[in-house]
């Protein structure tokens, strides 16, 4: 969650978040998920969030943000709310809800992928 009116600019912001995500663990920035600016409701919200979303944009076609679950069509990747006003939040549970669910398909089939394949060196024998 990015801080529409905080001191660093949500860019900025979200550059550190995935910095310290790739620091507690390697790969976790990859992992899937949404981009949420909260404040919306506050004064330099709509130019921040119109530059986070443009931004977002152009990272995305990158393939910078590679966990980034794409949004329903016609919707922004990022997904502005207030959590004071209670904006836009059945919105942000949607988004969660497929974020999670894409997760999901994801270590499924990881772990089909693991199943399946052979191990390197390793053959199939019968104890007794």
């Amino acid at each position: 969650v990015l801080d529409l009116s905080g001191a660093d600019h949500p860019i900025q912001q979200l550059d550190a978040l995935r910095r310290e995500l790739e620091l507690y663990q390697s790969g976790l920035s990859q992992r899937a998920c949404v981009i949420v600016a909260n404040k919306g409701d506050t004064e330099d919200a709509p130019s921040r969030l119109r530059e986070l979303r443009e931004e977002v944009v152009i990272r995305d076609a990158r393939g910078e943000l590679p966990g980034l679950v794409a949004p329903p069509n016609g919707m922004s990747r990022v997904t502005a709310i207030s959590a004071r006003d209670r904006m836009n939040l059945p919105n942000l549970v949607r988004r969660l809800h497929a974020a999670l669910k894409t997760q999901q398909t994801r270590e499924t089939k990881e772990l089909d992928r693991m199943v399946t394949e052979p191990l390197p060196g390793a053959e199939d024998e019968e104890y007794e």
